[in-house]
């Protein structure tokens, strides 16, 4: 009887791959690249959006509604990109051309419209004025400052007049229901003041206009909060004073503290909620990632020292303003010496 044996001949026995295939039809393939490119435009729609919130504060009007315009004609484009194919395409395209121009015709009416701002150079008058008092605060001695881990806004101004019964702000930063860092004008009182994460809890400190503040008349405001160690420091700075201050014996919890954080902005010349404006004019604004010591206010004063070459200011009626809102990395505003440096 024969014997069957083994193959040991190490043959390997080729099996065909299934190949699994997706089958895409024309239809899937165009759905698809509408949907990108819709998606493509929107985001420049969102972009322009965005710009005209930004821009209607400070910026003129003309400026912010070039970009108005732009997120309508977005619009337009996306409804004719998602209408290929259909023959009521131009139809509908038109009707949606009519609907989001009427809806943008009544944002930009009810937008805010402020006076477009006076940008102007500094008169002799004004850089005397700041050449003076960048000398008097340049040579004022008192205790070193330091500097701490936190915050500071710094502003060259010049403080109108008050609006009373009401808050004048500077600028505004946070969230109205969150952290919140704020700099306003009450009652002839200059107010700092920080808000913790609940915004339940606000800590203020006080400087009388006219005697620790001046009033009329250009000078260097920082205002500051910082952590030493178990500790939270609120300051006022005047130039190279310091007229305002407390020291709580607790860290204040503002962890979400910044305009970058969802929900959160910066409002420079007004509230978060854009109202209760102060006037007052701009010829700076810069920002450090500490709350600012004297080896800070030196390089500050420094720089703006050199700044005081042909300076422009941006003159704030109490109705305008300049908004930093989520995702903005650097804005500059209508007065090429009025920038942004957060």
């Amino acid at each position: 009887m024969p014997e069957i044996m083994p193959d040991n001949s190490n043959r390997k026995i080729a099996v065909p791959e299934e190949i699994v295939s997706i089958p895409i039809n024309r239809r899937t393939a165009v759905f698809v690249i509408k949907g990108l490119s819709a998606s493509v435009v929107l985001s420049l729609v969102y972009f322009c959006f965005q710009n005209f919130l930004s821009l209607r504060g400070l910026m003129n009007v003309a400026l912010s509604r070039v970009f108005l315009i732009g997120a309508w004609a977005g619009i337009v484009f996306t409804v004719w990109i998602i209408g290929a194919g259909s023959i009521w395409r131009n139809k509908v395209t038109l009707a949606f051309a009519v609907i989001a121009a009427a809806a943008l015709i009544g944002i930009d009416r009810i937008a805010p419209k402020p006076t477009i701002p006076q940008y102007q150079p500094a008169t002799a008058n004004d850089i005397q004025q700041l050449k003076n008092w960048y000398q008097e605060s340049h040579g004022h001695t008192q205790t070193s400052v330091p500097s701490l881990p936190g915050f500071s806004i710094a502003m060259l101004i010049r403080i109108d007049a008050e609006a009373p019964g009401r808050r004048n702000y500077l600028f505004d930063m946070g969230k109205t229901n969150g952290s919140r860092f704020s700099c306003y004008i009450l009652n002839g009182t200059l107010v700092v003041s920080l808000t913790e994460r609940t915004g339940k809890e606000t800590y203020s400190i006080y400087a009388p206009m006219g005697t620790s503040v001046p009033e009329a008349s250009p000078f260097l405001l920082i205002a500051s909060y910082g952590f030493d160690g178990g500790k939270t420091v609120i300051r006022t700075l005047v130039g190279a004073k310091v007229v305002s201050s407390t020291e709580l014996p607790f860290r204040v919890d503002v962890s979400d503290l910044a305009w970058h954080e969802e929900g959160g902005s910066a409002v420079v010349g007004a509230s978060l909620n854009a109202d209760n404006g102060s006037v007052f004019d701009m010829f700076e604004l810069t920002g450090f990632s500490v709350a600012a010591g004297s080896d800070d206010l030196e390089k500050s004063m420094g720089y703006f020292q050199n700044r005081l070459i042909n300076p422009t200011f941006g003159h704030f009626n109490g109705k305008q303003w300049a908004r930093l809102n989520q995702g903005d990395n650097n804005m500059t505003l209508s007065s090429p010496s009025i920038r942004r440096r957060l």
